[in-house]
């Protein structure tokens, strides 16, 4: 399940943070849980590693994908459409990362299902480095009301 991690986690410091947070969140699961991240074809285990590997390599385009994932009942990879479309010029960083992630869910079969990524939501936002303030702004910047 690792080897979808690979494109996002570029740097040493980046796999390193990658496997000290995934411990880190298998320490608070409760048992079911723990159970469904130890097993190797797990679609739960897939969902919380590209998450995490989104948040470290990509951080702009994790904040806003785990913002969307909370609002749409879309599958992810029309979920990154939808955020590149609405990108206005102003938000090159955020168009270019998200651009670079559908580039890289095109090459990953199967990607987890939503329900399977919001499961993780909450971990992750906790262990980001990204502070809610700029998730917010991100967003408010991103997204038209």
């Amino acid at each position: 399940m690792m080897k979808e991690a690979v494109p996002f986690v570029t740097t040493p410091r980046a796999a390193k943070r990658l496997v000290n947070v995934y411990a880190l969140i298998r320490m608070q699961v409760e048992e079911a849980d723990l159970i469904s991240l130890m097993s190797p074809q797990s679609s739960s285990a897939k969902a919380l590693v590209m998450l995490l590997a989104i948040d470290i390599g990509l951080p702009r385009a994790a904040q806003v994908l785990r913002q969307e994932m909370r609002r749409s009942p879309h599958p992810v990879r029309e979920l990154v459409d939808d955020v590149i479309a609405k990108c206005g010029n102003h938000q090159n960083e955020v168009r270019q990362q998200m651009q670079t992630l559908g580039e890289l869910l095109a090459n990953i079969q199967p990607v987890p299902d939503l329900e399977q990524f919001r499961r993780w939501l909450p971990y992750v936002d906790r262990f980001s480095f990204h502070k809610p303030e700029a998730l917010k702004t991100i967003l408010e910047a991103t997204v038209p009301v």
